[in-house]
């Protein structure tokens, strides 16, 4: 089983020696079941250190029952077993069965009546309360373990009727060992979803959403943590901070407003300290084809001025990628995988298994709160003697700024100088990139991007399909294939095949009559892309020998505007014959699809001149001698009537 991926809370401070902070946001009580009342825990500290060290719980009880409750009394539950090994925490995260313990009330503070003796807790209502004890009365005294510890929650149903457990809540503690080194490496994710469609345009304005939230809380913690960025982000930001536009439509975008919080952004970003930072791969691919490897990196050295060494963030990543990565030289942070936090190296790529805090799974006996997750990462990471972590957002951020005192910080520079063993990991082949469909689109949407730049060589596309591929394969899109849909749509309706379809327009008559050896045919090419376009018109005939078309020169048509063109036909016999027209790019990429004409030639050539005038001098021959005979023939008749 994988390990889950914690999450932290905001540390206490240190009231004596050791705080360990694991604080639940208040959150909005569960909701309502029928056996019972919610129970939220809110907050839970360790203050002090050795046996007198005091577990402090805070939770807050809500009626949803329908009913009044009586008596309602909040009891400190603990289990005494101890879990101090990786193996162990694992399992217990992985029980179906909650774990099992004991209400403890041994001490006063182990126990809080939450109610007054004549009072009742209202339906619809919520009250708080803690409850307290020490390590040695609680009997949790082993350092260097975790417990499992809560609170549980008994009330009356009716002031006379029977108390009995109403709710219960869980969370683990870990007891830290002063004399047991624990390390954490956090690295902070600089990257977003793609949303450049090629430069000045944007898919759609959620990159500034980025900015003024997620991105900037990242880019306030890379101050003090290691980090990667996305290339293909700083390429983003950029295009936007010196002035873009926002798609709305199918060839029609508006000015983007928000040149600003990019600006702002970039500033920032300059300040981060270069000996912290690496350059990822662009676009984060979720990179399990070896082809999304090579694009990626393409499009990743186009990028200017991204002078950091190299490294990449991928998750569960596959045998092929890590092999597509062994001759760069790039470390991988790879999430997802059921190792521990040391460097290895797999087929000459060095692989650090990381955690993600936000994917953590959490059992069910753990309410799904950051702070929960934070006392799972916590529990780990002392089994584990160390840690490294991915922050993607705000929430992992807040979670990795809990981290206890007792837990050094080490950067990744550090961890990297070790020399990693040779190991092979049992990660299985990540199944969320890029399917068979989706990549044979992206193929025909690439092959789309080239023609386009062909007929529109203004169109400043170099780069722009390996940009396309890396995009595509994004792991931002890993579980939203709407938004991969939607960024892959806009490209091609803006420099892909789509757009040459409904851009590029051949005109010209279904029928053309040649009455000579050559003559001009008519043809109009409009042009209703925003680009300027140089192509070339061509015809082709069934009968060559009969009629042929002259090669057209190239012809250049701007944005909205259209060209008249005469192509030169050329004849050779007479009769009818099909021809086909179309629109290629100088490259001699088909660019339009085949329009049918008729040519009807009434040209005999050289052979059926000479053919027609030797008929008719055979024939003006014939005529004369008839005439002769007949004249010939009637002289000789009157001679005969007069003799």
């Amino acid at each position: 089983m994988s390990r889950p991926q914690p999450r932290r809370a905001p540390a206490l401070g240190a009231l004596v020696a050791i705080v360990l902070a694991l604080l639940w946001p208040l959150a909005p009580p569960r909701a309502a079941a029928a056996e019972g009342p919610a129970v939220a825990l809110t907050a839970a500290s360790l203050i002090g250190s050795g046996p007198d060290a005091v577990l402090v719980l805070t939770a807050t009880v809500a009626n949803t029952t329908g009913d009044p409750l009586h008596d309602v009394q909040l009891q400190l539950w603990r289990s005494t077993a101890v879990l101090r090994s990786a193996a162990a925490l694992t399992r217990t995260l992985a029980a179906e069965e909650p774990p099992s313990g004991t209400s403890q009330a041994v001490e006063p503070s182990n126990t809080a009546a939450l109610t007054a003796p004549d009072a009742s807790l209202p339906f619809g209502t919520e009250v708080s309360g803690s409850v307290s004890g020490t390590l040695g009365g609680l009997g949790l005294t082993r350092t260097g373990a975790s417990y499992w510890v809560g609170v549980r929650v008994t009330a009356r149903a009716a002031p006379d009727a029977p108390s009995g457990e109403v709710a219960i809540a869980r969370t683990l503690v870990t007891v830290p060992d002063a004399g047991a080194e624990v390390s954490l490496t956090s690295v902070v994710d600089l990257s977003a979803p793609p949303r450049q469609v090629k430069g000045d345009l944007f898919v759609d304005d959620g990159l500034a959403d980025d900015l003024e939230g997620r991105l900037r809380v990242l880019l306030d913690a890379a101050r003090s943590r290691d980090w990667v960025v996305d290339p293909a982000l700083l390429a983003e930001v950029r295009d936007m901070a010196d002035g873009y536009r926002v798609r709305t439509a199918p060839g029609v975008s508006e000015e983007g407003t928000h040149a600003d919080l990019a600006q702002a952004w970039l500033g920032d970003y300059d300040q981060l300290d270069p000996d912290r930072g690496h350059a990822g791969l662009f676009a984060t691919p979720d990179a399990a084809r070896a082809e999304v490897v090579a694009a990626a990196t393409a499009a990743g050295e186009a990028v200017p001025d991204v002078d950091l060494p190299v490294a990449a963030v991928l998750d569960a990543p596959a045998a092929t990628t890590l092999a597509a990565l062994s001759d760069q030289g790039r470390p991988v942070l790879a999430t997802g995988l059921d190792a521990d936090a040391a460097p290895v190296d797999v087929g000459g790529t060095t692989v650090v298994p990381a955690l993600a805090p936000t994917d953590l799974t959490l059992p069910a006996s753990l309410a799904d709160e950051p702070l929960a997750r934070t006392a799972v990462l916590t529990a780990l990471a002392r089994a584990d003697g160390r840690q490294v972590r991915v922050l993607r957002s705000a929430e992992d951020v807040a979670i990795d700024a809990a981290t206890p005192d007792w837990v050094r910080r080490t950067d990744l520079a550090t961890l990297l100088a070790t020399t990693p063993p040779d190991q092979t990991l049992g990660a299985a082949d990540p199944t969320t990139g890029l399917d068979e469909a989706t990549l044979l689109r992206v193929e025909d949407l690439m092959a789309g991007i080239q023609a386009y730049a062909e007929a529109a060589p203004e169109a400043d596309l170099a780069g722009l399909p390996e940009d396309v591929l890396a995009r595509a394969a994004s792991r931002w899109f890993a579980d939203d294939p709407a938004g991969r849909d939607a960024y892959l749509d806009a490209v091609d309706t803006r420099a892909g095949f789509w757009a040459l379809d409904a851009g590029l327009e051949l005109s010209a008559s279904a029928r053309f009559s040649l009455a000579g050896s050559s003559g001009d045919y008519p043809v109009t090419v409009t042009n209703h892309l925003v680009d300027p376009v140089v192509v070339r018109v061509v015809a082709t005939t069934d009968n060559p020998q009969r009629i042929r078309f002259v090669p057209a020169e190239a012809t250049r048509v701007e944005p909205g505007s259209s060209t008249a063109l005469l192509l030169r036909a050329e004849a050779s016999g007479g009769g009818v014959v099909e021809a086909r027209i179309h629109v290629e790019s100088l490259a001699g990429r088909r660019l339009t699809a085949d329009e049918a004409i008729v040519v009807e030639t009434t040209n005999f050539g050289l052979i059926g001149w000479v053919l027609v005038i030797g008929s008719a001098v055979v024939l003006v021959t014939t005529t004369a001698l008839r005439i002769h005979r007949v004249r010939a023939a009637t002289r000789a008749q009157k001679a005969g009537e007069h003799g």
